[in-house]
C-alpha cells in the first residue's frame, strides 16, 4: 500500500516538473492581419433617365451650333460647288453635324441632323453624298414611323434633287409596305396620303 502511494507521488511530481517546459516553448506566430479595412462610400448609380436627358440636351446644343455654321456658310456662298478657299468653312459644317449625330445616333434629333447634313451636301451639288447620309438614316431608324419617314426623305431626294423618279418610286413603295406596321390610325392615314402622293409624282415624272 505504501509502495503504491509513493509511486503516485513520484508520477505527480514528474508531471508538475514537466509543465513549465511546455509553457516556455515558443508558440506559432500569428499572421499579420494587415491594416484595418476602410469603409468606402458606394459608387452612386447613374440615373438612366437623367443620362438620356443629358445626351438629348447635348444633341440639341450641337445641332444648334451646326445649324448656325451652315447658315453662315450659305450666307457667304451661293449654291454650287465649294468656292476656292471655303473648304475649311464647309468642313466645319460637316464636322459639326457629325458631332451632333455621334452623341446619340438613334436620337430623333440625330435624324434631323442627318437631314440637315444631307441638305448641306446638296447645297454644294454633291447629291451622292447627300443620298448616302439619308440612306444612313434609314439604316438606324428603329420604329416603323421613323423608317417610313427616312424612306420618304430618300425618295424625295432622288426625285427632286437627282431627278431619278424610277429609283424614288422604289423607296416610296418601301414606305408603303411599312405603313401596316403603324398602330395609330391617324399616323397611318397621314403616311398613306404622303406616300401615295410621292408615288403619283414618280409616275407622272416617269411618263414625261
Amino acid at each position: 500500500m505504501l509502495k503504491n502511494y509513493c509511486a503516485v507521488l513520484v508520477t505527480l511530481a514528474a508531471i508538475t516538473l514537466a509543465l513549465p517546459c511546455f509553457a516556455n516553448e515558443p508558440q506559432p506566430t500569428k499572421p499579420n492581419a494587415g491594416p484595418a479595412a476602410v469603409d468606402r462610400p458606394a459608387t452612386p448609380k447613374e440615373d438612366p433617365e437623367a443620362a438620356a436627358h443629358k445626351r438629348h440636351s447635348d444633341v440639341v446644343n450641337a445641332q444648334d451650333k451646326a445649324d448656325r455654321l451652315r447658315a453662315k456658310y450659305e450666307k457667304d456662298h451661293k449654291p454650287g460647288p465649294i468656292p476656292e478657299g471655303a473648304d475649311k468653312q464647309f468642313e466645319e459644317v460637316l464636322e459639326a453635324y457629325r458631332t451632333a449625330i455621334d452623341i446619340d445616333p438613334r436620337d430623333e434629333l440625330a435624324n434631323y441632323c442627318r437631314l440637315r447634313l444631307s441638305g448641306a451636301y446638296t447645297y454644294t451639288g454633291d447629291y451622292e453624298a447627300g443620298l448616302r447620309v439619308l440612306t444612313e438614316a434609314v439604316n438606324v431608324a428603329a420604329s416603323p414611323k421613323e423608317q417610313i419617314q427616312a424612306c420618304n426623305e430618300v425618295a424625295y431626294h432622288l426625285l427632286q434633287a437627282m431627278h431619278k423618279p424610277a429609283d424614288a418610286l422604289r423607296w416610296f413603295r418601301r414606305s408603303e409596305s411599312l405603313i401596316a406596321k403603324l398602330t395609330d390610325n391617324q399616323e397611318k392615314s397621314k403616311w398613306q396620303a404622303a406616300t401615295s402622293e410621292g408615288i403619283a409624282r414618280c409616275e407622272r415624272e416617269s411618263a414625261k
